[in-house]
């Protein structure tokens, strides 16, 4: 696993053959009227075990200060699993013409440049399956679910990418859905996948699963 501790981005392999891929942004993404608002430092500190990895994280953006805990499991067979729970406090305003977007309390960022230049093949919301175009809206209208993600696997840029898969069973009413940017540049995350909430969050928690 690493995190990178200006943004958060956190990205995980599975076990020891697996590749790096599609990452994880812990801290809250959301939008004011100043534009978007995304971490660009956070504290970190780490805790281990023989078994576990605790991360505590916290920062503050716009005026919104949030704290939390990234634990991760020992990987076993081909799978890693981790729980991140989440705390706000302090008095933002949200936009109030990014409706599919105005608070996201997870994130992933991901890669699809083309059928065979990718870190992620497609997309996952509720029970259903998405492709992820080079440019433009993953779904058009966002899907009410509790959870999501994407499906990693080899192309010709990537061996072993990643599967990441987020439960959202502790975020109120989130809808997902994502967004494309077209790039020729593959080593830039073009693409993100988010849960969003139409307020601010006081609170919430979500599991993740990365796996072959």
């Amino acid at each position: 696993m690493t995190i990178d501790t200006c943004s958060s981005y956190t990205r995980f392999v599975y076990g020891p053959l697996g590749g790096w891929g599609s990452s994880v942004i812990l801290a809250p993404v959301f939008w004011t009227a100043d534009g978007l608002q995304q971490a660009k430092y956070i504290n970190t500190q780490i805790y281990t075990t023989c078994d576990q990895a605790l991360i505590v994280l916290a920062g503050t953006l716009a005026g919104l200060s949030f704290s939390g805990t990234l634990s991760i499991d020992a990987p076993a067979n081909d799978k890693l699993t981790a729980h991140v729970s989440m705390t706000t406090s302090g008095t933002v305003t949200l936009a109030t013409d990014r409706p599919w977007e105005a608070f996201k309390p997870v994130m992933i960022s991901t890669m699809y440049e083309s059928s065979t230049v990718w870190d992620a093949d497609y997309a996952t919301i509720g029970n259903d399956t998405y492709p992820l175009s080079t440019s433009g809206w993953v779904v058009s209208s966002p899907v009410a679910t509790t959870h999501f993600g994407v499906v990693g696997g080899d192309s010709s840029w990537k061996a072993n990418a990643p599967t990441v898969a987020i439960d959202l069973a502790g975020v109120s009413s989130p809808l997902v859905t994502g967004w494309m940017t077209q790039s020729a540049d593959p080593n830039d995350d073009n693409g993100s996948l988010w849960a969003a909430t139409t307020d601010v969050q006081s609170s919430w928690s979500y599991d993740i699963t990365v796996s072959q």
